[in-house]
């Protein structure tokens, strides 16, 4: 079994994808049953997204565990430490698509109020933010 691990890395890895990501939805659809409702589903659709989403990071921790070991894993951690470029790299990084939001919102409410971001606009900040 170890060999044809070693042997089919590629396929195993969307296989395993392709499980985690679906167990999320299956979850929800052993709770709810087939079709749920609207309001069933939009309960338990961030449970779903959770392992939808987190599926790909998960299945290449287990290849690599499985057919490179904790030689794989340091390797791995050691390439991800090692910073290449300046700091101010990864600043614009970051903040490109915020202030690019934030630019295209600006210029559409010039033409219509409806773009006004409701962060803005609400009283109750806390608890827009949390939901």
């Amino acid at each position: 079994m170890r060999e044809y691990i070693k042997n089919n890395p590629v396929k195993l890895f969307f296989i395993l994808t392709f499980i985690i990501s679906w167990s999320g939805i299956l979850m929800v659809a052993n709770q709810t049953g087939i079709p749920a409702s609207t309001e069933q589903f939009d309960k338990l659709l961030p449970i779903a997204m959770i392992p939808y989403l987190l599926g790909p990071s998960i299945a290449g921790f287990i290849m690599i565990g499985l057919t490179q070991g904790k030689k794989g894993f340091n390797e791995l951690f050691r390439k991800l430490s090692k910073w290449r470029l300046g700091s101010s790299i990864y600043l614009i990084t970051i903040f490109t698509v915020p202030i690019l939001s934030f630019v295209a919102l600006f210029i559409l409410y010039q033409f219509s109020e409806v773009y006004i971001p409701d962060i803005v606009t609400t009283n109750d900040k806390t608890a827009l933010i949390l939901s």
